[in-house]
């Protein structure tokens, strides 16, 4: 799910502390994303789905920023699959419950 390579890159304590401030961002950008996609507000939503891209990107999430390219190509035609929106917040909703599991982090809900 996270590359072991930015863990190493960081050192544990500052990897849980990077990780902590991801998923509390995250956790909003996804509830907002989602909403502006419920309105059909296609260029809010492909603003947080490219934000999300560079945020997965940048603390080493696997799979999710592939499925968020995808969804991000899609808002910019102003189409969104139900089954890759509802795909994309399955990975999400893992990547908290591993987060939370190997890094024994709380995360505000």
């Amino acid at each position: 799910m996270i590359k072991k390579s930015v863990e190493k890159a960081l050192g544990v304590d500052i990897f849980a502390q990077a990780l902590k401030i991801f998923l509390d961002n995250a956790e909003k950008d996804f509830i907002l994303m989602n909403l502006y996609i419920e309105a059909e507000d296609y260029l809010n939503a492909k603003q947080l789905s490219h934000k999300l891209i560079g945020s997965c990107e940048s603390i080493g999430v696997k799979k999710l920023p592939k499925s968020l390219r995808k969804l991000d190509t899609n808002l910019k035609n102003r189409y969104v699959k139900r089954e890759d929106l509802k795909e994309i917040n399955t990975r999400f909703e893992e990547l908290k419950s591993f987060i939370k599991t190997e890094y024994l982090i709380e995360i505000n809900e």
